[in-house]
């Protein structure tokens, strides 16, 4: 009896083990990170600006998640990061210090730009392209998006005065309720878009939408021409 209950627990252990490392899960994954980075950018920014807060945080707990989810190497030590950012995710809400709060927003950077170069190496690696490898390179595409923003925010936790922001004169120490217009903002240049309506005002804050401005495109360009070799190559 003992002999059995050994192996049921050890039979269910591998089970989970082999359900995260499945070539589908990571399939799934990324397909749930593409919607949970749709609703962050165009869903949560329409919630009343009371309930931000709550609604980004929310949403950037579960993309930490599933972002880990969706890559299969070095998933120990993108959990143990993934668990620091949900901590500090909520403490910086709570306790509303600035040093927590820009500690935070610099490691989300740090976070996200590891996940994204992860996910660019999955794809310059992977031999076909399939749908797995499109939702990737479409991730790795908003997330970048996601950085300029938190970016952004870095600034202006800095120097409240970086972009000619409307609210500039009124932040008080909460970034979070503003964070729909710094995604704004930052996909705005991303995209080449560039409405005009927002202007960077210092030194930091125009290199940072001239790099914001380049990448776009160069993304585009570098994973287009991969993606088009891999499938002319199959």
């Amino acid at each position: 009896m003992e002999n059995f209950y050994f192996f049921t627990q050890q039979n269910q252990t591998m089970t989970i083990k082999e359900f995260i490392n499945k070539r589908k899960t990571v399939k799934n994954a990324n397909v749930f990170l593409f919607v949970l980075i749709i609703s962050v950018i165009i869903i949560a920014p329409l919630f009343p600006k009371q309930y931000h807060s709550v609604v980004f945080s929310t949403l950037l707990v579960l993309i930490y998640i599933t972002s880990v989810v969706s890559i299969k190497q070095k998933r120990s030590k993108l959990y143990a990061a993934a668990m620091t950012m949900i901590i500090l995710q909520p403490l910086s809400g709570i306790f509303n210090m600035e040093i927590i709060n820009l500690i935070a927003r610099l490691l989300n950077v740090g976070f996200f730009l590891l996940i994204v170069f992860l996910i660019v190496v999955d794809v310059a690696h992977s031999k076909t392209v399939d749908r797995k490898t499109i939702f990737e390179a479409i991730n790795v595409y908003l997330l970048i998006g996601i950085v300029f923003a938190l970016l952004i925010t870095v600034l202006m936790m800095i120097n409240p005065n970086s972009f000619s922001f409307p609210f500039r004169d009124q932040l008080q120490g909460k970034p979070s309720t503003h964070f729909s217009e710094y995604i704004y903002y930052g996909f705005v240049t991303f995209t080449t878009l560039g409405y005009g309506e927002i202007v960077p005002l210092t030194p930091f804050a125009r290199s940072l939408a001239v790099l914001a401005a380049v990448t776009g495109p160069i993304y585009l360009a570098v994973v287009i021409a991969m993606l088009v070799g891999k499938f002319s190559s199959k």
